[in-house]
């Protein structure tokens, strides 16, 4: 099995750049999710708080939706960015197919096997969108920091 190419760079953090950076490419991972789970703890070591497992959860759901629609030849891959506002985690896979994501929220049919991640991605990140890239698509997190150094 291959070793992922991880790359992680603490960064000053002023005029908007992160705190930390992390990333991680995907391709040829036995267990992609658990793989991105330690990605982003990684690069969110600094924060103590119970919102990294929100973090996490959504990271873990991207990269899994990522999973089932790569193809091939990748490429896949999850880059996490601390900021002293919030957090953003970027998931991009090779399928270009960005309508098949619904924009907007349901309740998922608690009866069925999947249809449960974007909720859960949209109950808990800040914000969240997609976009098509010369590669395939990448999904984005945003979460941001309270100024009483919470999370919403």
């Amino acid at each position: 099995m291959p070793i992922p190419a991880t790359t992680s760079v603490p960064v000053a953090g002023a005029h908007g750049e992160p705190l930390a950076h992390v990333d991680a490419d995907l391709i040829g991972i036995d267990a992609p999710q658990n793989f991105a789970r330690g990605v982003v703890r990684k690069a969110l070591a600094e924060l103590d708080d119970g919102w990294v497992e929100d973090i996490v959860l959504v990271a873990d759901e991207l990269v899994g939706n990522a999973d089932q629609h790569v193809t091939a030849e990748g490429p896949m891959g999850i880059s996490v960015n601390l900021y002293e506002w919030g957090v953003v985690v970027q998931v991009s896979d090779s399928d270009s197919d960005v309508a098949a994501i619904p924009r907007e929220s349901r309740q998922p049919d608690l009866e069925a096997q999947g249809g449960r991640g974007l909720f859960l991605v949209n109950a808990l990140a800040s914000a969240w969108t997609v976009r098509q890239t010369d590669t395939g698509k990448s999904v984005t997190a945003v979460f941001l920091r309270e100024p009483s150094g919470g999370w919403r």
